[in-house]
């Protein structure tokens, strides 16, 4: 058995042309992490400066992580009218949470404005399966 086949559903749009919402969420938090340990490693590089540690920093970190796990008790949810409701307030919070990240740390502008449209197509099918194929273009380049 190839032993690759474990992740090939994770990655290939044509087994899944409309990734089941637990995947979209796996995507969103994996750009989550990534946004959240920059934001912690440029505030510690920062704070062992001659600045000390912002104390907004961390609440934007604590707000990011609290609109996560509402995104994530949205999607868990089984009653459909509940779950519909608190994922668009998550999304909200969330973009919210974004854009004051982007306007206090200009250097993740990239990453706030990309996980916020993601956000904005959290609820959405994709359109075709190019976009998973997209992210390994040689047109690509990584955030």
């Amino acid at each position: 058995m190839d032993p690759d086949i474990v992740w090939k559903m994770s990655f290939s749009a044509s087994h899944s042309p409309d990734p089941p919402l637990p995947i979209r969420l796996f995507a969103i938090g994996s750009h989550l992490a990534d946004l959240i340990t920059d934001l912690k490693e440029q505030t510690q590089e920062a704070s062992s400066d001659e600045t000390s540690r912002s104390p907004i920093e961390g609440v934007l970190v604590d707000r990011l992580a609290g609109a996560f796990a509402s995104l994530r008790e949205g999607v868990r949810s089984l009653e459909p009218t509940k779950a519909e409701s608190t994922i668009r307030f998550a999304l909200g919070g969330f973009c919210d949470t974004l854009e004051a990240v982007r306007s206090l740390r200009p250097d993740l502008s990239l990453k706030c404005v990309d996980l916020r449209g993601r956000l904005h197509r959290f609820l959405e099918a994709p359109s075709d399966s190019r976009e998973v194929l997209d992210l390994f273009s040689d047109e690509c380049p990584p955030s």
